[in-house]
């Protein structure tokens, strides 16, 4: 998709979002960025829109596509996504220079971080691994789906997210919403002013660290340590006792009594041609 495509969607744009959330990230701690902010009442998907973006994105400049409505949402392995009215739709768009393997524990922190703005507003949540966040009765918040789009000279990242504010979704039966887990209501703007300085933040922390600063606050989030679990990787369903992360944010699984180490890489999807 080329950058002309956006002409279609310009009588759709909200400007009145992006002055709202450009007005509060551009007075972010420790520092503001310099961020480039789409908004729309409804794409096809914020993903694609994100992909068109990039040219204009930088390591120093993140993106941010957000929409009140997504028609054509994509979850995870391909699958489509719900996106009931009165939600968080949006893509980010990050990139660095840094090797391509320190940030394959990104699915991790970002389900870390939105789980940590989740308990800013009261709203009490855990992780599963790779990227789940779930409420105190382990019903589903919230969806992440993350895209790799190589250059030579870097890697940039579209993540993608869907978070239930007010509205859940009708084809999910263990889905929850924020509204209904706290009673208090939350526009899009409102969510992104607060989560876009703390994702960005993390990133840099990602590329310049990895998984290692996060990992005992991820732990400490999640629960199941020492039960069975089942993991899907692949065309592959593996059994063992979940044991933990590593330090690049692998699962730990113990199988057959020895540890067996699960990437969440896998969950970067590339869309690079």
């Amino acid at each position: 998709m080329s950058l002309d495509k956006f002409d279609s969607f310009e009588s759709g744009r909200l400007y009145a979002w992006e002055g709202e959330i450009g007005q509060t990230l551009s007075t972010a701690i420790p520092k503001p960025e310099s961020w480039i902010i789409r908004c729309y009442s409804a794409v096809p998907s914020t993903m694609d829109i994100a992909h068109a973006l990039l040219p204009e994105t930088s390591s120093e400049k993140p993106g941010l596509v957000i929409a009140q409505a997504q028609l054509k949402g994509r979850g995870r392995q391909g699958r489509s996504w719900d996106s009931p009215d009165e939600g968080f739709y949006g893509t980010y768009c990050f990139s660095s220079a840094e090797p391509l393997e320190r940030f394959l524990c990104l699915p991790l922190v970002v389900g870390l971080v939105i789980s940590e703005t989740l308990a800013d507003l009261d709203c009490s949540t855990f992780v599963k691994w790779p990227n789940d966040i779930l409420s105190s009765n382990g019903k589903k918040l919230c969806g992440i789906l993350i895209e790799l789009v190589k250059s030579k000279t870097h890697n940039s990242f579209l993540v993608g997210i869907g978070l239930n504010l007010q509205g859940e979704p009708s084809s999910q039966s263990r889905a929850t919403s924020v509204f209904s887990e706290t009673g208090r209501r939350y526009s899009a703007p409102s969510i992104a002013s607060i989560l876009s300085p703390k994702l960005n933040e993390a990133f840099g922390t990602v590329a310049k660290d990895g998984f290692k600063p996060f990992k005992d606050l991820w732990l400490s989030k999640t629960k199941g340590l020492n039960d069975r679990f089942s993991v899907h990787i692949g065309n592959e369903i593996v059994n063992g006792f979940f044991r933990g992360v590593s330090d690049l944010g692998y699962l730990q699984l113990e199988v057959n009594g020895e540890i067996r180490e699960l990437p969440s890489g896998e969950l970067l999807i590339d869309r690079s041609n």
